[in-house]
C-alpha cells in the first residue's frame, strides 16, 4: 500500500472499463488522506507540499465541481460538515463501485 491513494482507486477503474467512475469522489478521498497526513505529520497545519499536492489534484481533473482551495498557515483540522461530507464520500465510492460491479457483472453472466 506504498501508492498515492488515487493511483488504487484509478487502477481499480481502469480494470473495471469506465474511467469516469467515482471520478469526483477520487479527488475527494485524496484530499481527505492528504489532510490526515498533514495532520499526522504537520499538526493539522497547511504548508507548501499539502498546497503542491492540492494543485496537482485540480489539475488531474477534467471538470470544475472540485472547489479545493491552497493552504499554507490555517489549521487544517476537520469539523462536522468535513467529517459529514468525508463520510458521505466513502459511502459513495462503495455504493457506487457496488451498483457498478453487481450490474456489470450481472449483464456480463446473462449473456
Amino acid at each position: 500500500m506504498g501508492q498515492k491513494p488515487s493511483y488504487y482507486l484509478t487502477e481499480l477503474v481502469k480494470y473495471l472499463g469506465d474511467t469516469e467512475l467515482i471520478r469526483l469522489e477520487r479527488s475527494t478521498y485524496s484530499e481527505m488522506c492528504l489532510r490526515r497526513n498533514v495532520g499526522v505529520h504537520c499538526g493539522w497545519f497547511g504548508n507548501k507540499e499539502y498546497n503542491l499536492k492540492i494543485e496537482e489534484l485540480m489539475k488531474g481533473d477534467t471538470g470544475t465541481e472540485l472547489n479545493f482551495s491552497f493552504n499554507e498557515t490555517n489549521f487544517l483540522g476537520f469539523d462536522i460538515e468535513y467529517f459529514d461530507q468525508s463520510y458521505d464520500t466513502s459511502k459513495k465510492i462503495i455504493t457506487e463501485l457496488t451498483t457498478y460491479c453487481e450490474t456489470k457483472f450481472t449483464q456480463q453472466d446473462s449473456n
